[in-house]
């Protein structure tokens, strides 16, 4: 590994490590690549594609649960020793993946915002990392990083809706971006940053898809398991082998059964409100 240096993420937040020259690492991100324009056959259709309202894919969603390349890519040494020179001893899992995308011409931004702000217990040591999949720059739609902000602790959120987008977005408010970097690099390469970090990203004038793969890591709270109740990928940590693995996977999908369809009712809800608001402040 090349390129870390836990002193400056830890002060500034974030850090890009240089990875384009390990072979068998960018021999993965190629293999990973191939599957970018095939996002919609057959033989991946089992994954959750996340789609703006003209039906262009956004995101495909814990793309690592369903193509063995990304599988490979998180269980990698080239990343196991990132995550260990972040987390170190701390037991800690990747919650989910996405790979990311952005196409010439369309408006797929993302607000500024902390990923920290999605966790139920925000006092747990997170981070998120980002494979790139193509060279990446500002103009085909970089992630942006705001330097030290994650000292300032989790910040307000708003939930907003773009126009193009089926699903809703969180947003901190007033954001100076004044100071914001483009997280910039080649092709295998790996942005890292810590969960209380704003950032965000633009749209892609350059071409291309843009494509970054993006997953999650956090402490082990409790059994560290994914949204729908999967074995995680996880470090420091081993499952007992009593675990009735059927029984909590129960409790997950009751949960979010129960919860998630009520919490975007809720959303739609602030939007409907929202928007009668400024109707009446308009007439």
């Amino acid at each position: 590994m090349s390129g870390f240096s836990k002193e400056k993420y830890l002060d500034i937040g974030y850090e890009v490590v240089s990875l384009s020259d390990n072979e068998e690492f960018l021999a993965l991100a190629d293999q990973a690549s191939l599957y970018v324009d095939d996002l919609s056959s057959q033989r991946v259709k089992t994954q959750t594609l996340w789609k703006s309202k003209n039906n262009t894919i956004k995101q495909a969603v814990n793309a690592h649960r369903h193509l063995e390349s990304y599988k490979s890519l998180l269980e990698s040494d080239a990343i196991r020793d990132i995550i260990l020179a972040v987390f170190e001893e701390t037991p800690c899992y990747i919650t989910g993946s996405k790979l990311s995308l952005k196409h010439v011409g369309e408006t797929q931004i993302w607000y500024a915002h902390q990923d920290r702000a999605y966790l139920q217990n925000t006092e747990l040591k997170c981070a998120t990392f980002g494979v790139l999949l193509e060279d990446c720059g500002e103009a085909n739609g970089a992630i942006h990083v705001i330097p030290e902000s994650h000292k300032a602790g989790l910040v307000k959120h708003d939930i907003v809706f773009e126009p193009s987008e089926k699903e809703p977005q969180i947003k901190i408010p007033g954001v100076d971006s004044s100071r914001a970097v483009a997280l910039e690099g080649k092709k295998g390469d790996v942005l890292v940053f810590d969960g209380g970090t704003i950032h965000f990203s633009g749209e892609n004038s350059a071409g291309g898809k843009r494509p970054i793969f993006i997953f999650q890591v956090q402490e082990v709270e409790g059994i560290p398991l994914e949204i729908d109740g999967s074995l995680a990928v996880v470090f420091n940590y081993q499952y007992e082998e009593s675990l009735d693995l059927r029984s909590v996977r129960r409790k997950k999908r009751l949960r979010n059964l129960l919860v998630y369809p009520v919490l975007k009712k809720a959303l739609y809800f602030c939007k409907a409100v929202g928007l009668l608001k400024l109707i009446r402040l308009t007439k």
